[in-house]
Parts: C-alpha cells; sequence; structure tokens
C-alpha cells in the first residue's frame, strides 16, 4: 500500500512536458497526430479522397450472408444478418513506415475517416444508414488502401409471392448503392461474380438459402446516374411444419365428411357431422388468411385447398338431406326412380334387402289374420330376402311390370293360420288393413332407395375428395423439404 502512494506522489511531481514528449516518441502517436492533426480532422472525415491521381473512388463491395432472421409474409418485409466487406484508396491517408518506426497499417475510427455513403436502396427500417450503429474500425494500410469489415442487420422490402404457399420459393433482393455521390465520383464493384458468398451461413428453421447472385448496374434519375449493386436471393420454404399442422390435419377432417353416408340413412347425428367439418375448414381458412399479404394477385395453394374442401363439404350436406329425405318419404315413387336405384344400381352395388325380421313376421301374421284363407306360397320367415314373391315382384317392377294379382303369378297353397287373440303392435310401416300391398310397399321401396343413394354419395365423394387433393397439390416439386 505505501509502495502505491509512493508511485502516485511521484508522478504528481513529474513535469507534464516529460509525458508530452514522451508520447511524441511514440511512432504511432506521430502518425495519428500527422494524418488527423492540425485541424485536418474534418477534412479527412467530409471530404470525397478524389486527387488527380484518381478521378473516382472505387469502392469493392461484397458480403457474407450469415442468417436469415425472418421473413415476414404479411409485411413483406426480409430481414438479415450480413458481413459486410469493402475496400477503397484514400489518397489522404499516405504514408511513409520508415518514418514511422516501420508501422505499415492502423486501425480508425469510422468517424475519423471518410466513408462511402453505401445506402440500402430497398431498405425497410428506419435507420438512415446501413452503417448508422456499426462500431467496428477500419483497417488504413500506409498506401492508402481501406479495408473496411462489418456485421450489418439489414431490413429490405420483399415481394412475396403467395400462389404455392406453403411449399413457395421467394426472390428477394438487395439494392447497395450511393445515395449522394454519381458515378462521376464514386463506382461500386463486386469484389467476385457473385458478389456473396454462404461460407459462414446458418441455417433458419423455415427458410433454406438456395442461390445468391450479384451484379453491378447504373440506376439514372434526375440527378444523375448513380453505381449500384444489386444482388438477388432465392429462398424456399421448409414445408414440413406446414404440411403436418395444415394440410394433413385439414385432409382428415375433409375425408370425416364421407363416414357421414356410412351410417344408417335415419341417423340424426348425419347432418350435425357435416355442419361441423364445416365450422373447422371455415377455421382453419381464417388463420391462413389472417397471416398472408392481401395481395389480388393470387389465391394461395393451401387456401385453394380449403376453398374446395368448404365447396364440396356443403355438397355433403346438400346429399345428407336428400337421402334422410327418401328415406322418411311415403309419396309414389317414380318408375324411373325405381329402374335406377332399386334394380339397376342396387344389383351393380350389391346392396341387399335388410327388412326386419320380426317386423315381417308380423306383416305375414297380419295379413293371416286378415284373412284366413289366403294362400301363401311356402317360404322362410326367417329370410325375407328368400322370399320368392318379393324376388318376382321386384324383377317384375323392373321389367315395367305391374303385379295386378299375386295369385296369377305364383302358385297358391293352402295354409292354415291360428287367429292370436291379441293382434300384433301395428308400427308406422306395418301394412293396414285398408292397404293395398302396393301402398304397403312404397315405403320399402323409398328406403332401399335411400341406401343405394347412400352408397353412391359415399364412392362419389370419396373419390371427388381423393382427385381434387391430387390436382391442387399436383404442381408442388417436393413436400418434404
Amino acid at each position: 500500500m505505501k509502495l502505491r502512494l509512493f508511485f502516485v506522489f511521484l508522478g504528481l511531481l513529474t513535469p507534464k512536458n516529460v509525458l508530452v514528449s514522451g508520447a511524441v516518441e511514440n511512432p504511432a502517436y506521430r502518425l495519428m497526430e500527422a494524418l488527423f492533426g492540425n485541424n485536418s480532422y474534418s477534412l479527412t472525415r467530409d471530404v470525397i479522397p478524389l486527387s488527380s491521381e484518381n478521378s473516382l473512388i472505387r469502392v469493392d463491395f461484397d458480403f457474407d450472408v450469415h442468417q436469415i432472421l425472418e421473413l415476414n409474409e404479411k409485411k413483406q418485409v426480409m430481414k438479415l444478418l450480413i458481413w459486410l466487406r469493402m475496400y477503397w484508396q484514400n489518397t489522404f491517408l499516405k504514408w511513409n513506415p520508415d518514418s514511422y518506426g516501420g508501422i505499415k497499417k492502423i486501425t480508425v475510427s469510422k468517424d475519423k475517416v471518410w466513408v462511402p455513403d453505401l445506402t440500402l436502396w430497398n431498405r425497410a427500417a428506419n435507420d438512415a444508414s446501413i452503417y448508422q450503429r456499426i462500431d467496428t474500425r477500419i483497417v488504413i494500410e500506409h498506401d492508402g488502401k481501406c479495408t473496411w469489415y462489418a456485421p450489418v442487420t439489414t431490413s429490405s422490402t420483399c415481394a412475396i409471392r403467395v400462389k404455392y404457399f406453403p411449399f413457395d420459393n421467394q426472390t428477394c433482393a438487395l439494392i447497395f448503392g450511393s445515395w449522394r455521390h454519381t458515378t462521376d465520383e464514386i463506382l461500386f464493384t463486386p469484389c467476385e461474380k457473385t458478389c456473396a458468398d454462404m461460407k459462414y451461413y446458418k441455417s433458419n428453421s423455415e427458410w433454406s438459402l438456395d442461390f445468391i447472385y450479384g451484379k453491378e448496374i447504373n440506376q439514372t434519375y434526375e440527378t444523375g446516374e448513380f453505381s449500384v449493386i444489386k444482388c438477388r436471393l432465392e429462398v424456399s420454404r421448409k414445408s414440413l411444419f406446414y404440411v403436418m399442422n395444415m394440410v394433413v390435419p385439414c385432409t382428415i377432417i375433409a375425408l370425416l365428411c364421407c363416414l357421414t353416408f356410412y351410417l344408417p340413412a335415419n341417423n340424426g347425428e348425419r347432418a350435425s357431422l357435416v355442419i361441423t367439418v364445416l365450422l373447422a375448414m371455415t377455421v382453419y381458412m381464417l388463420i391462413v388468411a389472417d397471416s398472408m399479404p392481401p395481395t389480388p394477385e393470387a389465391m394461395p395453394l393451401v387456401q385453394k385447398f380449403y376453398l374446395v374442401t368448404i365447396i364440396e363439404t356443403a355438397f355433403c350436406l346438400f346429399a345428407t338431406c336428400i337421402v334422410v329425405k327418401w328415406h322418411e318419404n311415403t309419396a309414389p315413387m317414380p318408375q324411373w326412380v325405381y329402374s335406377v336405384f332399386n334394380c339397376f344400381l342396387r344389383k351393380v352395388l350389391h346392396v341387399k334387402y335388410t327388412e326386419n325380421r320380426a317386423q315381417f313376421s308380423a306383416n305375414a301374421q297380419f295379413s293371416a289374420n286378415t284373412n284366413k284363407d289366403i294362400e301363401f306360397p311356402a317360404f322362410n320367415h326367417a329370410s325375407p330376402t328368400n322370399n320368392p314373391i318379393r324376388r318376382k315382384e321386384s324383377r317384375t317392377r323392373c321389367n315395367s311390370r305391374k303385379i295386378s294379382d299375386t295369385s296369377e303369378v305364383f302358385p297358391l297353397r293352402h295354409y292354415s293360420f291360428a287367429i292370436p287373440e291379441t293382434a300384433p303392435d301395428v308400427t308406422e310401416d306395418t301394412p293396414k288393413a285398408s292397404d293395398s300391398p302396393e301402398t304397403a310397399q312404397v315405403p320399402r321401396d323409398w328406403k332401399l332407395a335411400a341406401r343405394v343413394l347412400n352408397k353412391v354419395f359415399l364412392i362419389m365423394f370419396s373419390v371427388t375428395f381423393v382427385l381434387s387433393i391430387a390436382v391442387i397439390f399436383a404442381g408442388v416439386k417436393s413436400w418434404f423439404q
């Protein structure tokens, strides 16, 4: 402690001219004094270093894309982290290394020397200059060559094409150039043909950088001709996230509509299932629309998928209502409906009669009790589909012939039935004593037609859903990138 106080006291007693003379003897101090002293600081910083030797300043420019930070589709802005590299010649900053202790290069702050007013022309941020917040220093060599490496975060505009979302590729541009100096004073040239490289690129979770290319162009405006470096970046979206969270769930939900035709025709939950699917698809479509820019040029691919699915779901609801209506219909059936559905399509689709076994026995007993002298053919009551009367009647009606009297068509055999003490329960499908055989058969014909139509809709909508999905996504080159 005493030794430290001694040295402090000794420093206070040392004359200031001794310290200054020691600094002057330092070659680096003398060099900085020669370059930036004697009121030349503002001239070195503000005056463009043109001379008779250099009629214009040639700035060699390139950059390395370090990472894609964000690509906002709704705002149409791309945010990048790049490492700038610029090289130019400053004739005001030359010295002889032998006069300054062999020093060949120094590093100074960017505020002490003239730097090119490089500007990102299509920037989307509020920064006045691209390196407004850069604190890196500039390397100056003894021959006047200046080198500046700087990491920069850029926000540039990027026109988003949403036609193939989420399997889209985007092309964004970075336009660098001087904002004040024309080509008579500053000329920007790319260091290499591509103007940029991806040597230190770090991948993004959503986007992959496929290609980058830059070239030098001259833009002419009213104020003059300006030198511009235009770089083009091609990026592609990694679509696995959207496939797993948007496409696959909606496809499964849409295919659930086909299950409504697998349910019985008289099931009251059929319409509720279709309406629930319709609401779910609408919610998904609103989520996608909220993240897309409001552009009238094209509709995103996934929105086309949602829209087509919603339309098909609406038709499913309409078809379900028709099936339910046919199942509960009691009006006379037109002959063409019976011929098409109960005859032709029933055989093609292998739809069998499935009349309730107990109901059929009750109908037979009810008819026997009404007229004990009626003659019935021998058939197996346990299986209505084996009833020869029903099979013969079906074939006759399919041949457009009416059955007026069943005794003329079939050989009759007498059966004796005991009259029960109580009549069987009469349901809405049980024919009344006053009903004719044809009138009692009408509800059963409509129910059979409804089952056939139900199966037709099941096949038709299943094929339609699969084909529509295949057609919409046919142009996608890669599903999992």
